[in-house]
């Protein structure tokens, strides 16, 4: 059953946290949330004119990545992260 909390948030994040424009793009990175809530972000970036970019993460497997990570990897995935941004 679908949760309508979600969508009154969604509204509150996209309409004016955001205050996204018709024609821009947003990257939702969603880390360790319900796919209903992304789901429900992603209908109204599109509702408001915006092209949703998603990524989802699970704190857990990341926690696991970083833990072992070298100065080296963690450079390259700072790159990584700031190009998909651009």
């Amino acid at each position: 059953m679908k949760d309508p909390r979600l969508d009154k948030l969604a509204d509150v994040i996209v309409g004016h946290s955001t205050q996204l424009q018709n024609g821009e793009k947003i990257l939702i990175e969603a880390i360790d949330i319900p796919s209903e809530m992304v789901t429900a972000l992603m209908r109204k970036v599109k509702a408001a004119g915006g092209q949703p970019f998603v990524t989802i993460k699970q704190n857990v497997i990341l926690r696991e990545l970083y833990s072992t990570a070298t100065e080296e990897s963690m450079k390259l995935t700072g790159e990584l992260e700031a190009a998909r941004m651009k």
